[in-house]
């Protein structure tokens, strides 16, 4: 029994025991979760108080950026305003610190009260009891002023700059006004000079600031410069006018005798002569022809230079003058073996305006060179393309002329355009030239509105590439030059030569006989009038008049020749100048007084044939020569 009471009190200790355990930890279980509860409690408003607080803050930064953006604001404010006072008030310190500096007498008007302040004060104002810094009438000071200073011519127009609204009108636009007179001081003349600013930068122009000085010596010295320089501008025309008239007469007096050594060398060649006199005649003939080159050359700079060389655009065909280049050029290679290839795009547009005479002054040049530069067994191309210009009215031309000759060095090319540049070589004593050419060339392509430039190796050869814009126009505007018929002669032609120069008269004879033109010749421009007025008509043809001729020059006898009442022909026959003006001057006086062609001395037998059978056909009179027809 008693062992039995002991397991039950053993068993009823260790459930005691054990509940106990079980309470402790139901205590200890529930504690911690009270605690975590007030921990999260203690959380929740520790967290809801933050929110607060932040909020608080974010709005009062908000306030105070509010409160800081609104005073910025104001400070920007303020220091604009600021500054442009600062500015108003530097300008106007400025203006009359200048005014102050450079004149000698300086006010500060007002003009709405008509008052005006002395800042500097000369003696010509001082002889009024003016003192500075006082304050005075405007209009009574300056208008006394001007009444007894001023020109008496001029003070009229010096009294407007007292009246106010003339003032704001003028200075409305300028802040400055500046005017030149002259007053009367001691008996002398003086320059003087009246300046007025404004003030202030107000729409108003209450207030301005007058400045008075004495400029005498700097007008005068200025006036006197103006003289000087003028005197050199007319020195200079006068020089360049000599220069001119000095050129022209050495062109006609150096082609008077020239036409006399070309033409009776022309005569002689075709005599039976022996080889060596005929060798002999060649090269005088050779050097007459690089001399007259030469004079050609110097005649031409001048003219461009002096500015009388125009461009003259008129309706051509584009094929036409290529081929005048073509054939000129061939005659170049006549006696030479050089390849001439020539390659000719179809141009959808042949006519077009330009100045004919300058392009095919232009090709020949380069071309002439080209022959001249290349030897025998090389080639030379000729090839002529074009593309659309700068709108459906134009197109730009290009020429190309290549050479496989001697070439030219780098340093050379950037002066092969320069005036009388030549490449110092052993070229320079083989091709003479005045080193002009290409300063002509480059000038006239210029002058047309067109490009040049130019690739070249020495030992290789050049490439000469010319671009010229031009105008399209049609067929119909094109005058169509009059062709010679085929087969034709000018035989039996009669013609009337006026020439005082017997040398002149006689080649001119000889060479014109030759194919069968009949010719009387007249001493002078009155002769000439007598011999076609005394004749009835049919019995000339053409005549050839020469300029300048004692008596009556050629101008003067064309004129005479064509108010002829007696003669029906008188209008139309043809008159060919023959001169040895040669300017381009010469060629329009030369149509002003009514002759229908130009002809340069030395005569050119080629081209005087071409002229008489051109106004001979047209004239209806003859039947002219073939182009195969020439002077031998």
């Amino acid at each position: 029994m008693v062992s039995v009471r002991l397991r039950q009190n053993a068993i009823s200790t260790q459930i005691l025991e054990t509940s106990n355990k079980i309470l402790r930890g139901i205590w200890i279980q529930l504690l911690v979760v009270i605690l975590v509860m007030l921990a999260g409690s203690v959380f929740i408003i520790w967290q809801a108080r933050k929110r607060n607080a932040e909020q608080f803050a974010r709005e009062k930064e908000e306030e105070l950026l509010r409160q800081e953006a609104k005073a910025s604001e104001e400070r920007l404010r303020l220091q604009e305003k600021l500054l442009q006072e600062e500015k108003a008030s530097s300008r106007q310190t400025s203006v009359l610190q200048i005014l102050s500096k450079e004149y000698s007498s300086v006010y500060y008007v007002d003009l709405e009260e008509d008052t005006a302040v002395p800042l500097r004060l000369s003696d010509v104002f001082e002889i009024y009891g003016l003192e500075a810094n006082h304050t005075y009438s405007f209009k009574e000071v300056y208008e006394k002023y001007i009444r007894d200073f001023a020109a008496p011519e001029q003070a009229e127009e010096l009294l407007r700059f007292s009246d106010p609204a003339f003032l704001r009108q003028t200075l409305k636009d300028d802040e400055i006004l500046t005017h030149l007179y002259r007053i009367a001081r001691d008996g002398k003349e003086l320059y003087a000079q009246l300046r007025i600013a404004r003030a202030e930068d107000d729409e108003a122009l209450r207030h301005i600031v007058l400045g008075f000085a004495i400029v005498d010596d700097a007008v005068r010295s200025e006036q006197e410069n103006r003289r000087a320089l003028k005197d050199a501008l007319a020195q200079a025309e006068r020089a360049n006018q000599a220069k001119t008239i000095f050129l022209n007469n050495m062109s006609h007096d150096i082609r008077t005798p020239m036409n006399a050594i070309i033409g009776f060398t022309g005569i002689a060649l075709k005599q039976e002569i022996t080889p060596e006199v005929k060798g002999c005649l060649e090269k005088i003939s050779e050097s007459s022809e690089h001399l007259l080159t030469l004079i050609n050359d110097v005649l031409d700079i001048n003219q461009i230079e002096s500015g009388k060389t125009k461009f003259n655009p008129v309706p051509v065909d584009l094929t036409t003058i290529a081929d005048v280049v073509l054939d000129i050029t061939r005659g170049f290679l006549s006696n030479r073996a050089i390849t001439f290839e020539v390659k000719r795009v179809h141009l959808q547009h042949l006519y077009v305006l330009a100045d004919a005479v300058r392009i095919r002054e232009v090709l020949v040049n380069i071309l002439s060179n080209a022959v001249k530069f290349t030897d025998d067994g090389g080639s030379i191309t000729f090839v002529t393309t074009c593309r659309p210009g700068e709108d459906e009215s134009h197109m730009v031309v290009t020429y190309q002329i290549s050479d496989t000759g001697i070439g030219m060095s780098k340093e050379f090319l950037e002066h092969i355009f320069d005036e009388f540049s030549q490449e110092e070589s052993g070229a320079r004593t083989q091709y003479k030239g005045t080193g002009l050419g290409m300063a002509i060339t480059r000038r006239y392509v210029e002058l047309m509105g067109g490009t040049i430039r130019v690739e070249s190796e020495k030992g290789k050869g050049s490439t000469f590439t010319v671009d010229l814009p031009v105008e399209l126009t049609d067929e119909s505007r094109v005058q169509k030059q009059d062709v010679p018929a085929a087969g034709a002669s000018l035989k039996g032609v009669k013609l009337l030569m006026a020439e005082d120069n017997d040398l002149n008269a006689e080649i001119a004879d000889v060479q014109l006989e030759e194919l069968g033109i009949s010719v009387t010749r007249a001493a002078d421009g009155k002769e000439a009038v007598k011999l076609f007025s005394e004749n009835s008509p049919g019995i000339f043809d053409v005549i050839l008049m020469d300029i300048m001729m004692p008596v009556m020059n050629g101008y003067e006898a064309t004129r005479a020749i064509r108010t002829l009442q007696s003669r029906p022909n008188a209008q139309t026959v043809p008159i060919i100048a023959l001169t040895a003006n040669a300017f381009e001057e010469d060629i329009q006086d030369s149509r002003e007084a009514g002759m229908d062609a130009h002809l340069a001395k030395p005569l050119n037998m080629t081209r005087m044939i071409a002229e008489i059978s051109r106004l001979v056909l047209r004239a209806g009179q003859q039947t002219p020569p073939s182009q195969g027809q020439t002077n031998g």
